[in-house]
């Protein structure tokens, strides 16, 4: 990259978190505009305020539009839910 060009600032943080079937537990808190969520131990059931969506094992699905990551909660019988968050700055640097 060369002096002066400007860029955006891409910041993408990955986790999981162990879910029982009783609990609907909220993501962790994160600033993202997008977060995905999967899992390898079964399907999840993902929340966002206004719907449930059953994710099938092995199958990623991404939530854009968001403002933080907590505002996805995610269940799944047994295992771990794991996710990825990606924050895209709107301010220009220079590089």
């Amino acid at each position: 990259m060369a002096d002066g060009d400007i860029i955006n600032k891409n910041i993408c943080k990955n986790g999981s978190v162990l879910t029982a079937s009783i609990v609907a537990g909220a993501l962790p808190d994160h600033r993202c505009g997008e977060v995905s969520v999967w899992s390898t131990y079964g399907d999840v059931s993902a929340h966002d305020g206004n719907a449930t969506i059953i994710i099938p094992q092995d199958t990623i699905m991404s939530f854009k539009g968001l403002t933080n990551s907590n505002q996805i909660s995610a269940t799944a019988v047994t295992g771990r839910v794991f996710f990825r968050t990606q924050y895209y700055t709107m301010s220009l640097q220079n590089g």
